[in-house]
């Protein structure tokens, strides 16, 4: 039976490879979903796939590597993704933050390009 779980993860589980290790085991175990740093230090997996299989896959996470310490999981079932084909690392945050990072920018050059107009202008 296909199951899906919506996992936090806290403990040191960010730059320690953390999310390449949750890539790792899902695909090794056929899985699909997504494995994300959050702000708060946290990491968010979602997995699908055959309930045995995602048993092992968060065993597997729980126990972590040498670098790795799992403290605690939330695990929450949630609906299955029909069309979901394999198991990606989420980087939405980097997105979002580029994407502020380039109106930040556009709207420095506008205002530069308004000041030289303006002293153009006047002289």
């Amino acid at each position: 039976m296909v199951k899906r779980y919506h996992v936090i993860v806290e403990g040191r589980v960010q730059g320690v490879g953390f999310r390449s290790f949750c890539i790792l085991q899902a695909q090794q175990r056929g899985l699909t979903g997504s494995v994300r740093n959050m702000s708060n230090g946290m990491v968010e997996i979602f997995v699908q796939g055959d309930e045995k299989q995602v048993d092992s896959f968060l065993k597997k996470v729980k126990e972590g590597d040498r670098f790795i310490l799992v403290e605690d999981m939330s695990i929450k079932e949630c609906p299955v993704e029909e069309n979901e084909k394999r198991f990606l690392e989420e980087i939405e945050e980097k997105t979002t933050r580029l994407k502020e990072l380039e109106e930040e920018q556009k709207q420095k050059d506008e205002k530069r390009e308004n000041l030289r107009k303006n002293k153009e202008r006047f002289m």
